[in-house]
């Protein structure tokens, strides 16, 4: 089965030394030839941490996730990576000679040839030092999770106390910048909302980066609690009006803004950029959807595989212990034709393992996140956003929910804007696909950046609260 869009991040680590980690840091990328289908892309992300070789492995024709390998090494030049929630194996050799990486890409049953070349993209948004602003690393406890967060916050040179942001990434495991496709769209935010005067704190998500804890096993609800956690940090903080303290999530993250409003008087507004308004389980439908129409399939394979995520959904709602529910799962993938497995790129070997994906905490909280119930009890104002092209939440049936569930629970201070040519991170595209998120030198339409900065000055920072 090809890459999906179920798998979640797993932590990864192996020795290295300077000398050869050199010759391999950083992005490389290339193309995967598969039968009777278009070439996939490919890239490559090598780092390291603490001594620790890294590895994330990327498909941008397919999905925004990023997928960090449970084993790499790097020695005498031969490459060895795994990835298990993928079945991946890529073996290969750095070729000194003319700086490639050559090898073989294994997949289930699925063999090619993979070469890559570095690259770099031009990423002309990003701030450079020196800042006109003060930047500072902090940390923070999770006391009900027994961890700490690591992140930044910046804020004014000058005055106070200052209204302040935090921002919430969205889904799978991501830094304090939201580093995704060598985009930081956090740092860029976070840069143009402290030069207009407002304080923003970032942090990695937990298990990531410099913060501790475990990414992989934890839910939105768990997510919620970080946020809330940085929350009370700055309402700690002198040089913070504590009477002005929002938050902006991105995507899942714009499903923890208003779960923690909806429960939490210190939040003075939020920002929803593509916040989901309609029902988990109806967008990750959705989301299934465009992967396979991605990969060019029939409208019959579209339906076989909704009407049996249908079906698992159901199943994942029930709350059954995990044994009982992978059990239902594999007997419905049993169900399925030899053809119908094959035309889902299922491999009939895999369903044990592939039944076993859907249990993860995240993507059963998702599952049964109904964003209406919080939606309705949110009373602070709220400025919900979405990209015209963003085809992972889509835009008007997203901002319709959220605006209707707003307006049953008599909020009448907020705005919901669908803005034009932008896709899921609110870069100006041509097609909104995910293909291009990578290839577009912008990080965030300076459109959006003033729709945000704008609505909160004048609704917030103006305001008498």
């Amino acid at each position: 089965m090809l890459f999906t869009l179920l798998m979640f991040d797993i932590s990864t680590s192996a020795q290295t030394n300077d000398t050869a980690y050199a010759k391999i840091k950083g992005s490389w990328m290339g193309m995967l030839k598969i039968p009777q289908k278009a070439d996939m892309k490919v890239i490559l992300i090598f780092s390291k941490v603490n001594n620790e070789l890294k590895a994330i492995l990327k498909s941008p024709d397919q999905t925004t996730r990023e997928f960090p390998a449970d084993m790499v090494s790097f020695k005498s030049n031969n490459i060895h990576i795994e990835i298990n929630s993928l079945y991946v194996t890529y073996e290969a050799v750095f070729q000194d000679k003319d700086t490639t990486i050559s090898g073989t890409f294994v997949q289930g049953n699925f063999t090619s040839d993979l070469d890559l070349k570095p690259f770099k993209q031009n990423r002309l948004q990003e701030p450079k030092l020196p800042y006109p602003y003060i930047s500072k690393d902090i940390e923070f406890p999770n006391e009900k999770a027994g961890i700490i967060l690591a992140g930044t916050l910046t804020q004014p040179a000058t005055g106070g106390p200052f209204p302040v942001v935090v921002l919430i990434s969205g889904s799978s495991a991501q830094n304090r910048n939201e580093e995704v496709f060598g985009h930081k769209p956090f740092l860029v935010l976070a840069d143009y909302l402290t030069r207009q005067g407002i304080a923003v704190l970032r942090f990695d998500d937990r298990g990531t980066g410099k913060s501790t804890g475990h990414y992989a096993g934890s839910t939105i609800p768990d997510f919620a609690t970080d946020v809330i956690a940085a929350i009370d940090f700055l309402k700690k903080d002198p040089t913070i009006d504590k009477t002005k303290i929002g938050l902006i999530g991105h995507s899942e993250g714009g499903m923890i803004a208003p779960l923690i409003a909806s429960q939490n008087q210190d939040v003075a507004f939020i920002v929803m950029m593509a916040g989901p308004g309609i029902p988990g389980d109806q967008l990750m439908l959705y989301q299934a959807e465009q992967a396979y129409k991605n990969l060019k399939v029939g409208p019959d394979v579209i339906e076989i595989n909704k009407k049996l995520r249908e079906k698992i959904f159901k199943e994942l709602k029930k709350g059954q212990d995990s044994a009982t529910t992978i059990k239902k799962i594999i007997k419905l993938y049993s169900k399925l034709t030899e053809d119908e497995l094959n035309k889902l790129l299922i491999s009939k070997d895999k369903i044990n393992q592939i039944a076993s994906l859907f249990m993860y905490p995240e993507i059963i909280s998702l599952i049964k996140f109904v964003p209406e119930i919080y939606l309705e009890k949110v009373k602070c104002p709220v400025l919900a956003i979405n990209g015209e092209k963003d085809v992972q939440v889509p835009a008007k049936v997203n901002l319709k929910a959220i605006e209707e569930a707003l307006k049953k629970g008599g909020n009448k201070n907020f705005t919901v804007k669908e803005l034009w040519l932008m896709n899921h991170l609110f870069q100006i595209a041509e097609t909104g696909a995910v293909t291009e998120y990578e290839q577009i030198e912008e990080t965030i339409s300076p459109i959006a950046l003033e729709t945000i900065g704008e609505w909160i000055g004048r609704v917030v920072v103006n305001s008498n609260r």
